[in-house]
């Protein structure tokens, strides 16, 4: 009994320490944001029911019932039914499915190799993969920029306006549909 107490007063006395050290400080993970849903959800493979606080490089992946994550950074993101992200606290990378992003100045989405960027801090937009390489882009309010994997500006996309992107396999291309004023456009 005595050989208990002391081997649990050691450990004790361990963790003190180890708890202690500069370290072990500089380990710990800071929380990024939370998200709510209203059913279950997936977060790093565990399925949660209701909420959860979101770490750095988070994967969140949702069923029928939507998923609502708020950033500490201001960002507000919803999943749309059967989505699957990667989420960072200055950027998500959409898997799957479908995104809406509000009040988001300073975060970007990366999807199918575009990096999908507010114009401001007043952009509401909407992101969807499509297929098996589609992605597009729906400005709700403000502006979104879309810059293709060497960072070079591909598309503007004006609020009210939605634009269809295939990313092409090379890096300076990429396929653009859209409509504007009644007029279909295909840009290679």
């Amino acid at each position: 009994m005595e050989m208990n107490f002391l081997r649990s007063s050691v450990a004790l006395g361990l963790a003190i320490q180890l708890a202690a050290s500069p370290g072990y400080a500089a380990v710990a993970t800071q929380a990024i944001g939370t998200v709510v849903s209203t059913g279950a959800f997936r977060l790093n493979h565990a399925t949660v029911r209701s909420n959860a606080t979101l770490f750095e490089g988070a994967m969140v992946a949702n069923g029928a019932a939507p998923v609502r994550m708020d950033l500490s950074s201001g960002a507000r993101l919803e999943l749309e039914s059967e989505s699957t992200v990667q989420v960072f606290g200055d950027r998500m990378v959409l898997q799957r499915g479908a995104s809406r992003i509000d009040s988001a100045a300073g975060f970007r989405v990366e999807a199918r190799g575009l990096t999908i960027q507010p114009d401001g801090n007043a952009s509401t937009g909407r992101i969807v993969l499509i297929g098996a390489r589609r992605v597009e882009v729906s400005a709700v309010t403000g502006s979104f920029r879309v810059l293709n994997p060497d960072g070079v500006l591909v598309a503007k996309i004006a609020a009210g306006r939605a634009l269809a992107l295939e990313p092409q396999s090379t890096a300076d291309s990429a396929r653009i549909m859209g409509a504007w004023r009644g007029a279909t456009a295909t840009i290679c």
